[in-house]
């Protein structure tokens, strides 16, 4: 469980692809699972601080990352069509599409 950043935010379009962008580098790169869940908050929250769709600059992007606090584990298990993120006691399914 992590809280949300705070910034100022211009536009939310893109954070959403901005974040799925982040996953699939940190996927890529073979990532640990904090690193990227880090990633891909620092991500859709630098997109949000843009006008319209222009992605975040990298030096914002790792500023944020230093922000992310991650207040309970949690388990990223990679899947063909799904990432299940188990945290402690519940266990939240997300889908991608």
């Amino acid at each position: 469980v992590c809280p949300a950043l705070s910034v100022k935010a211009h536009s939310t379009v893109g954070a959403g692809d901005a974040m799925v962008a982040a996953l699939a580098y940190a996927w890529d790169q073979k990532l640990g699972d904090e690193e990227t869940v880090r990633l891909c908050m620092a991500a859709s929250a630098g997109a949000v601080t843009t006008v319209g769709t222009k992605p975040p600059a990298k030096e914002l992007v790792e500023e944020l990352k230093t922000q992310v606090k991650i207040e309970s584990k949690f388990v990223l298990m990679r899947g063909k069509d799904s990432v299940r993120m188990a945290a402690r006691e519940r266990q939240l399914r997300i889908t991608l599409v």
